[in-house]
C-alpha cells in the first residue's frame, strides 16, 4: 500500500531529526495544522506541500506529493482545464504505459 502525504512527511521529518514545533515554524504554519497533516487529517495547500518538500529535501516529483494529499497539482489542472478532453483520454493513456512499462 502506497503511504499518504502525511506518512511521507512525517518519515521525512524525523529523518531530518526535526520537530512539529520546528518544521511548523520554518515553514509558517502552525504546529497543530502540521500534526494533524502527518496524521492525514488536513489537507494542505500546494504552496504549503512546495516548502515541506523543500525543507525536508523530498527526493521525487513534488506533484506526486502534492497528489498524496488527495489534490491536483495547479499544473495538473490548468494542463486538464486547457484541455478537457484530455480528462476522458487519460485512461487509455495510463493503460499503455503501463503495458509498455510492464513489457521491459
Amino acid at each position: 500500500m502506497e503511504k499518504n502525504g502525511g506518512e511521507i512527511i512525517r518519515e521525512l521529518r524525523l529523518k531530518k531529526g526535526l520537530t512539529i514545533k520546528e518544521v511548523a515554524e520554518k515553514i509558517g504554519v502552525h504546529y497543530v495544522f502540521l500534526s494533524r497533516l502527518e496524521r492525514n487529517l488536513e489537507k494542505p495547500a500546494e504552496d504549503t506541500v512546495i516548502k515541506l518538500a523543500n525543507l525536508l529535501e523530498y527526493k521525487s516529483d513534488v506533484n506526486i506529493l502534492i497528489a498524496s494529499f488527495g489534490r491536483v497539482p495547479k499544473s495538473i489542472e490548468k494542463i486538464i482545464l486547457d484541455d478537457p478532453e484530455l480528462i476522458n483520454q487519460l485512461p487509455q493513456f495510463y493503460k499503455n504505459v503501463k503495458r509498455r512499462k510492464n513489457n521491459k
